[in-house]
């Protein structure tokens, strides 16, 4: 090496330096005079895994804003799961199906921290239902009505934007919003987005609608608080999860205001004449079993029930 050349890091160089015609030179002008550059390129001849393979792992983490401590345990184990869950990704995708796969924030995980991330826990809270809630108003049974052979709200503009709940297991608390959002716009309101957070903090462990912040939850008990106390907006009370949550919910912010929301009712897990006809009257709030890898590596496309 001459004293005017450095062999460029691994992780400072793109995969499509490798992938140009013809490659180019993984060289570049600089001030050094030593081989020590070279060890990080010579290291990928000693170790199975390819160079470009590690170059999409390192571009992942900058993507997603991920900040693994290299030459760890813990970052070789990370990237382990990467390559694991490429490989599944690329065995799906060459199969006809109704979905695809492809690389997303928890690529990086095994199936058991995926669990974690989105809230896999046994609430201690007890039964989801709350019978006793003065705003639960039972069953809803299909009545026998007509209903269309399909219904998308988000063309009738009663559908906020996608939001993303993170490394948080707060999905109950994004599904009982988008309900709600619906709810509000379909009897006169401006289409808000509502806040998540206000749920997460203000339900925690409180028992007349027990929720366990990012630990999990349940859209019941979040109705459970909306309707005596109103909800703010999501651009007053942003959404920023915390294990401790504390509730700092203000009624001046309040978009739905307290009584607003009379009560809710259930639905009967695979009573589809029920929930089509109770989409006739605005989104619902469901429950789905997300804790699979099709969850954790979906893309695009429809899920199989």
């Amino acid at each position: 090496v001459s004293a005017s050349w450095v062999v460029v890091e691994y992780h400072d160089f793109s995969i499509r330096l490798l992938e140009a015609q013809p490659p180019q030179i993984l060289f570049t002008p600089f001030m050094a005079s030593t081989t020590a550059y070279l060890r990080p390129v010579i290291t990928w001849l000693c170790i199975n895994i390819s160079l470009q393979d590690h170059i999409s792992f390192v571009e992942y983490s900058i993507m997603y804003g991920y900040f693994f401590e290299e030459g760890s345990e813990d970052y070789a184990r990370k990237e382990r799961n990467y390559y694991k869950n490429l490989e599944l990704i690329d065995e799906h995708n060459a199969q006809e199906s109704s979905f695809k796969m492809g690389i997303t924030p928890f690529t990086h995980l095994t199936p058991e921290e995926f669990d974690l991330a989105v809230g896999k826990n046994k609430l201690i809270g007890g039964s989801p239902i709350n019978d006793t809630s003065p705003y639960y108003l039972g069953q809803f049974n299909y009545t026998g009505a007509h209903f269309p052979d399909s219904i998308d709200w988000r063309e009738k503009g009663v559908v906020t934007k996608v939001k993303n709940q993170g490394a948080c297991g707060s999905c109950w608390a994004f599904s009982a919003v988008g309900a709600l959002e619906g709810a509000y716009q379909r009897h006169g309101g401006e289409l808000t987005s509502l806040s998540v957070e206000e749920l997460v903090d203000c339900t925690f462990f409180r028992p007349s609608h027990f929720n366990e912040g990012c630990l999990g939850g349940l859209p019941e008990h979040a109705f459970d608080y909306v309707a005596p106390n109103g909800l703010s907006s999501e651009e007053a009370y942003p959404y920023h999860p915390k294990l401790l949550p504390t509730c700092k919910a203000n009624l001046s912010n309040d978009v739905i205001k307290p009584h607003d929301i009379k009560g809710y009712m259930n639905i009967h897990a695979n009573d589809t004449k029920a929930l089509k006809e109770a989409l006739t009257f605005g989104p619902v709030s469901v429950a789905i079993e997300a804790d699979t890898t099709m969850f954790q590596n979906y893309k695009s496309g429809i899920l199989p029930a």
